[in-house]
């Protein structure tokens, strides 16, 4: 009597498995709605002048960082104290753009909300001079060339949590 107990119970068990399984071979409405938006897509063409405008911009050994694109806002966040409030600065060479600083605090400011802090920001702004001698001093695993690093904008920077005892 158990045998029979526990081939039943195998059977519908199968049969369960068997008849949920049927749809992951089915074409399912949600996918072909994501084919016929992918068919929807437009390509845009943009112009090269287009590369280097807005805050969103594009570098790398096929785009390289114009100098027209530079941040003119850029300061000493060591002699500004008042644009690195609430975290720190590495040394006292680090550069960054005043509009992205703001905003960097402004990032800090919500993360002590949440419990999060000791920022530090480690590295920002480097002109082409600074960055060329980075790259000539350290080389290509550690700094690109200047012109084709994110830092000649004075929109990059980066940071790190310190973690206090």
């Amino acid at each position: 009597m158990k045998k029979w107990g526990f081939f039943l119970l195998l059977i519908l068990c199968i049969g369960f498995v068997a008849g949920n399984t049927t749809s992951i071979f089915q074409d399912d409405k949600n996918h072909l709605d994501y084919r016929e938006s992918y068919e929807s897509v437009q390509n845009k063409e943009i112009t090269e002048d287009q590369i280097y405008q807005g805050n969103l911009l594009l570098v790398n050994y096929e785009y390289p960082v114009r100098q027209e694109s530079v941040k003119s806002d850029v300061v000493n966040l060591f002699k500004h104290g008042e644009l690195s409030k609430g975290y720190g600065v590495f040394d006292t060479d680090i550069h960054l753009s005043e509009e992205v600083a703001q905003k960097f605090s402004e990032m800090v400011d919500a993360a002590e909300k949440d419990g999060v802090h000791h920022f530090l920001i480690s590295s920002g702004y480097r002109d082409f001079e600074e960055q060329n001698r980075l790259y000539q001093e350290m080389g290509s695993n550690y700094a690109l060339p200047a012109g084709y690093s994110e830092h000649n904008y004075g929109y990059h920077l980066m940071w790190d949590l310190l973690k206090r005892r």
